[in-house]
């Protein structure tokens, strides 16, 4: 069979399918049952039933978003300079604060509006709203771990601090401290 004859066949088949296909659009019929609902089917309910004659379809053309325009709380991908954990210390000891830790944290320029500031005690998140400081309440005695993430608008994490390890120590009647 020759390039002439293969176009013929497969223009044939096209043509048969798609007059074979039938509409595209499925034809609706609205029916009333005995308790006084209302149905829309695809199926003809009886053999003298009507489709409906509904509207056209309204498609509108997709919209294109618009760029999202320079704002104060875009930090670019970087780093952002001295976002430091100032207190505690690592490998401070933390005593008599019944169960409480103040973090302290500094950065080297302003925050801006919309920046988040999240400590991070044992993997545990505490949102500290954007403030360089912070109480958690409830600290366990012992070993902990804390570090910081500073947070553009939306969670995108433009600085951590480097981690640190600190001990919860509470006084008890067996070691006070001296003169008291």
């Amino acid at each position: 069979m020759g390039d002439c004859d293969m176009r013929l066949v497969l223009c044939t088949t096209l043509v048969l399918g798609f007059a074979l296909c039938g509409p595209v659009a499925a034809e609706i019929y609205k029916t009333v049952d005995e308790n006084g609902n209302v149905i829309y089917t695809d199926q003809k309910p009886t053999d003298h039933a009507k489709p409906l004659d509904l509207p056209e379809l309204n498609v509108a053309d997709p919209h294109k978003a618009l760029p999202k325009p320079p704002s104060e709380v875009d930090v670019p991908d970087s780093t952002w300079p001295g976002f430091t954990l100032e207190s505690p210390a690592d490998q401070e000891n933390v005593w008599g604060s019944g169960g409480s830790l103040t973090v302290r944290l500094s950065s080297g320029q302003e925050l801006r509006r919309g920046m988040n500031v999240v400590i991070y005690v044992d993997g545990e998140a505490h949102n500290a709203r954007g403030s360089l400081s912070h109480t958690i309440e409830g600290i366990s005695r012992g070993e902990h771990r804390l570090y910081a993430e500073l947070q553009a608008r939306g969670g995108r994490v433009v600085a951590t601090t480097q981690p640190i390890t600190f001990h919860m120590k509470q006084f008890s009647q067996n070691s006070r401290p001296r003169g008291r």
